[in-house]
């Protein structure tokens, strides 16, 4: 899986006050977005955030993502206009192996930030986009005033329950 999202940065990047960036993607990102996530189409995708040092080497990112999106109607196949807004919050940590227990999480960490691996200094912010799009976009869009109706047609009407067959069995054999 790749991103389309070719949105990195470097620790060198980062002055004392941090870094505030602001990206809109391109068409062509948008596109390779819209292949990969099995969506019609991104009409815009912009994203703003900020990177700041923080202790013991991690940079945290908080910040923001807007954009229109197009799905395709999971009822009725016609496209669907949607908005897409999500919060990002992510801190990056050194690729070091973790220190620690064997527990693998408490009911915190729930409520603490995704924690992500920074690769010598790197930070994959491109990355981070997609995952927030891929999990944040509607899975089962439906237009207006879809509805799906459901008939079973006239074979199901000779359908016979399976558990008739093994009462009638147990008819025809006599036992009780």
């Amino acid at each position: 899986m790749t991103s389309g999202l070719a949105w990195t940065h470097t620790t060198r990047d980062l002055s004392d006050d941090g870094l505030l960036v602001e990206r809109v993607a391109t068409e062509g990102e948008r596109q390779a977005l819209a292949a990969e996530l099995g969506v019609a189409s991104f009409e815009t995708l912009k994203v703003r955030y900020r990177l700041r040092q923080a202790a013991g080497g991690r940079v945290t990112l908080r910040g923001s993502l807007q954009g229109d999106i197009t799905q395709t109607c999971v009822v009725s196949l016609e496209p669907v206009a949607g908005k897409v807004a999500l919060d990002l919050e992510v801190d990056f940590v050194p690729d070091r192996p973790p220190i620690g227990s064997d527990v693998e999480g408490t009911l915190g960490d729930l409520e603490a930030p995704q924690e992500e691996p920074m690769e010598n200094g790197v930070m994959d912010i491109g990355r981070i986009v997609f995952e927030e799009l891929a999990s944040g976009i509607d899975p089962y869009p439906r237009a207006p005033g879809a509805t799906l109706t459901w008939s079973e047609g006239p074979e199901a009407a000779e359908r016979q329950n399976p558990f008739a067959a093994l009462a009638k069995l147990k008819k025809d054999t006599g036992s009780n």
